[in-house]
């Protein structure tokens, strides 16, 4: 599993991205110098941000290194942006990112076999996401196989 970089928000302010409500956010000097050295070092991964232990929606992939310690945290309304926001502000909030890796999955039922492909940090959370993906519940008798995608 990788490790998660702690950041210290700055500012955050309520704003849209792409016509859907976000956060708009300004690292401090610190935790910039620390996130333009991550997205340098995970080039091409995804990235996800967490917000006190809680993912936010629509991981973005790094495809060049951020400089400036800026980003946006897209949000499903703006009641969520306006929390968010005011979270971020607080000083209090624990806000991270981690590198996502692309994991292989394999689906083997005594019938059937599925395999795909699902962005996870580790090996349990990629199993999770396909399990959620696939409407898999414990009933199902099946072997689920994650491996990285080098």
């Amino acid at each position: 599993m990788t490790e998660a970089l702690k950041l210290e928000v700055k500012e955050a302010e309520v704003s849209e991205y792409h016509n859907d409500p976000a956060v708009l956010f300004v690292l401090t000097a610190q935790s910039a110098d620390s996130f333009l050295a991550f997205t340098r070092k995970n080039m091409n991964k995804t990235m996800l941000f967490r917000v006190d232990g809680r993912d936010m929606i629509k991981p973005p992939r790094i495809v060049q290194e951020i400089p400036g310690g800026r980003g946006v945290l897209s949000t499903s309304n703006m009641d969520e942006a306006i929390a968010l926001a005011e979270r971020l502000n607080s000083g209090n909030a624990d806000f991270e990112v981690e590198a996502t890796r692309e994991w292989r999955i394999s689906v083997i039922s005594t019938q059937t076999v599925y395999l795909g492909r699902v962005e996870a940090t580790d090996e349990e959370s990629a199993i999770k996401a396909a399990i959620a993906e696939l409407g898999i519940n414990k009933a199902h008798q099946l072997r689920l196989i994650a491996q990285p995608v080098e």
